[in-house]
C-alpha cells in the first residue's frame, strides 16, 4: 500500500514538472473552428455549384427552345419555296388539262351542231328533189370533218405533255409538304417539352416552367393542364395580307431586288459585276437559281418569260384555240345545192382537194401533225370555195353557238386566263380568308364538270407587327413569341446547412431567355433563322409574367412568385434584370 502511494506521488510530481502536452491540447482546441470553417466553405461551394447549374439549365432549355424554333422555321421556309414551285406546276397543268377537256367538248358540240344545221337546212329537199339532199348535206359534212380533224390535235397535246400526270405529281407534292408543315407546327410544343425534360433530368432540375407556353392554343399538342409544354412556333396561318399576298409575290417575282448588271447604263461600269445582284426579299429564290424579280411563274423562255404564255405557245394549245376561234366565225353553214350551182369553182377542183386531204390524213410518224394540218387546209379550201352566203357557228341561232366568249390568241386564251384566275384566287386568300370564295367556286365548278383542281394547302407567315415586310430587322423587331423565357427549380444537394448553419434553402430558382431571329428578313421564305441567348427582356413586364405564372406554373415556384410580387417599382426591377 505504501509503495502505491509513493508511485502516485511521484507521478503527480512528474506531471506537474513536464508541460510538453499543452501544445497538443491547444492544437486540438484550435483545429475545431478551422474544421468548421472548412466545412462551411465546402457547404458554400456546393450551394454555389447548385446555383450555377440551375442557371445553366435555364439557359440551356431556353437556347434549346430557340434553336428548335429556328430549325423548324427554316424547314417550313424551305417547304414554302417548294410549295410555290409545285403550285406553279399544278396550276398550269390543271388549267392545261381543263382547257383541253373544254376544247374537246366544244369541238364535239360544234360537230353535232353542224349536223343539226345540215339536217334542218336540207329537209326541204323531199319528193322528186330527194336526190339533192346528199348534195345539200355535203358542205355541212365537210365542215364537220374539218372540225373533227381538230380532235386529234387535242389528243396529241395530251399524249405528249401529259398535263393530268404533271398535275397528279404536283398535287401529291403539295399535299405532302402541307402535311409536313402541319406536323411541324402541331407537334412543336410537345417536342420542346421532351427536349426540356431531358435537359432538366441531365441537370437534376426538379421542375421547370416556360413562360407563354401555348398561349394561342393553335397547335394540337397544346394542353392547358400541362405545366411543362413549350411555346408555339411564332407563325400565323393563312392570314391573307401577310401570307397569301407574299406567296403570290414570290410566285411571280421570286426574289425582289435590283439587278444592276442588266441595266444598260450601269452594266458597262467596270467592277460592277461583283455587286450586280442585290436581293432585297425572298433571297432563297435567288439562291435556288432564279434571277432577280423572276419567280417560278416567270420561268419560261427568254422570249416568253411568263410561263402560261410559254406553255400556250410551246404546246400548240394557243394555236389550236386560235384556229378554232377563226373557224367559229367563218360562214361555213349553208345550203350546199344553191351554193354549188352559184359557185364558179368546178367539180374537178373540189375533187382534187378531197384526194389531197385523204392522202394527208393517212400519213403517220413524225409527219403526222403536219399532215393533219394540211388535210385541214384542203377541207378549208373546199368549203371556202363553195361558200357564197351562210352562217357561222357564232351566228347560227338554233343552237348554243359554240364560240368562245372572247377572241382566242396565242398569248391570251382560256388557258392563260384560267391560270390567272386560279393564281389570283390563291394569292388573295386561298380557301381560308380574304376573297378565297373564288377558290371554292372554282373547286365546285370543277367537281361538277369533272375537271381537275389544284390541291389546297396552308401558308404560314412569321409573326410581325404591321403589314409591311421587315428587311434587315433588329432584335427589337421580333415579338415576344420569338423569345422563350424559362424558369427552373433545382433542389439543393444534401449538406450540413440545415443542421449546423441554420440555412433553410431548399433549392434554387433561376430563369433564362433566348431569342429566335432572322438577320435577313421576317418572311415566309427566308431560311436564315438563328438563335442566341439574350438578357431576360420579358422580365421588364414583371406583372405580365407573374399573371401568367399564377395560372400556369406549379407549386415549386410559389416562393419565387412571392418574392417577385414583393418587388416595388418595375422600372427599377427592369434595370436590374436586363443589365
Amino acid at each position: 500500500m505504501m509503495n502505491f502511494r509513493i508511485f502516485l506521488r511521484r507521478l503527480l510530481i512528474q506531471f506537474q514538472c513536464d508541460r510538453s502536452g499543452q501544445v497538443a491540447f491547444l492544437g486540438i482546441a484550435a483545429a475545431l473552428p478551422l474544421t468548421l470553417l472548412m466545412f462551411y466553405m465546402v457547404n458554400s461551394s456546393k450551394a454555389l455549384q447548385d446555383s450555377t447549374r440551375a442557371q445553366s439549365a435555364a439557359d440551356m432549355i431556353a437556347l434549346a427552345h430557340g434553336a428548335e424554333t429556328a430549325r423548324s422555321m427554316n424547314v417550313i421556309a424551305m417547304n414554302h419555296v417548294s410549295l410555290t414551285q409545285n403550285f406553279t406546276t399544278a396550276v398550269n397543268a390543271s388549267s392545261l388539262d381543263n382547257t383541253l377537256k373544254i376544247h374537246r367538248a366544244i369541238l364535239v358540240g360544234a360537230i353535232l351542231e353542224t349536223g343539226i344545221y345540215g339536217l334542218d337546212t336540207c329537209r326541204i329537199y323531199t319528193g322528186w328533189f330527194s336526190f339533192l339532199k346528199p348534195v345539200c348535206l355535203m358542205p355541212s359534212l365537210a365542215f364537220g370533218i374539218q372540225l373533227g380533224l381538230e380532235l386529234p390535235r387535242v389528243s396529241d397535246v395530251e399524249d405528249i405533255y401529259e398535263p393530268d400526270k404533271a398535275l397528279r405529281v404536283a398535287n401529291n407534292a403539295l399535299k405532302a409538304l402541307n402535311v409536313k408543315n402541319e406536323e411541324i407546327v402541331n407537334r412543336f410544343p410537345e417536342v420542346i417539352e421532351k427536349q426540356a425534360a431531358w435537359l432538366a433530368q441531365t441537370n437534376k432540375v426538379s421542375d421547370l416552367y416556360i413562360d407563354n407556353s401555348c398561349e394561342r392554343g393553335q397547335a394540337t399538342t397544346c394542353d392547358s393542364s400541362n405545366k411543362r409544354q413549350g411555346m408555339e412556333l411564332p407563325l400565323t396561318k393563312n392570314e391573307p395580307m401577310d401570307a397569301h399576298l407574299r406567296f403570290c409575290a414570290a410566285t411571280f417575282f421570286g426574289t425582289g431586288g435590283v439587278d444592276l448588271g442588266k441595266m444598260s447604263m450601269l452594266g458597262s461600269l467596270g467592277g460592277l459585276g461583283n455587286f450586280a445582284s442585290i436581293p432585297l426579299m425572298n433571297g432563297s429564290f435567288n439562291k435556288r437559281g432564279f434571277d432577280i424579280n423572276r419567280g417560278p411563274m416567270y420561268g419560261g423562255s427568254d422570249e416568253d418569260k411568263y410561263l402560261p404564255t410559254h406553255i400556250s405557245k410551246y404546246t400548240s394549245t394557243g394555236q389550236i384555240l386560235k384556229d378554232y376561234d377563226e373557224l367559229s366565225v367563218r360562214p361555213k353553214l349553208y345550203d350546199g345545192v344553191l351554193n354549188l350551182l352559184l359557185s364558179p369553182i368546178n367539180g374537178f377542183s373540189i375533187y382534187k382537194n378531197l384526194i389531197k386531204a385523204q392522202f394527208a390524213w393517212r400519213k403517220r410518224g413524225k409527219k403526222k401533225r403536219r399532215a393533219r394540218a394540211q388535210a385541214k387546209e384542203y377541207f378549208s379550201n373546199i368549203t371556202d370555195a363553195l361558200v357564197i352566203n351562210g352562217d357561222s357557228l357564232e351566228s347560227y341561232k338554233k343552237g348554243p353557238g359554240f364560240k368562245y366568249p372572247f377572241d382566242q390568241e396565242l398569248d391570251d386564251n382560256i388557258f392563260t386566263r384560267q391560270v390567272n384566275l386560279r393564281t389570283a384566287a390563291q394569292c388573295i386568300g386561298g380557301s381560308d380568308g380574304g376573297l378565297g370564295f373564288l377558290t371554292d367556286i372554282l373547286s365546285g365548278l370543277s367537281g361538277l364538270l369533272g375537271f381537275t383542281e389544284v390541291a389546297d394547302f396552308d401558308v404560314y407567315h412569321a409573326v410581325q407587327d404591321g403589314s409591311l415586310p421587315k428587311i434587315l430587322p433588329d432584335l427589337e423587331d421580333f415579338d415576344d413569341d420569338y423569345k422563350p423565357l424559362v424558369f427552373v427549380n433545382r433542389k439543393s444537394n444534401k449538406r450540413w446547412s440545415p443542421g449546423i448553419f441554420k440555412d433553410t434553402t431548399e433549392g434554387f430558382v433561376k430563369y433564362g431567355q433566348a431569342v429566335t431571329f432572322n438577320p435577313d428578313e421576317i418572311s415566309i421564305y427566308s431560311q436564315n433563322w438563328q438563335s442566341r441567348l439574350i438578357p431576360s427582356s420579358k422580365m421588364k413586364n414583371l406583372s405580365d409574367v407573374l399573371s401568367r405564372m399564377e395560372t400556369k406554373s406549379s407549386d415549386s415556384f410559389s416562393a419565387v412568385k412571392t418574392d417577385l410580387q414583393s418587388v416595388d417599382g418595375e422600372g427599377t426591377w427592369a434595370d436590374v434584370v436586363v443589365k
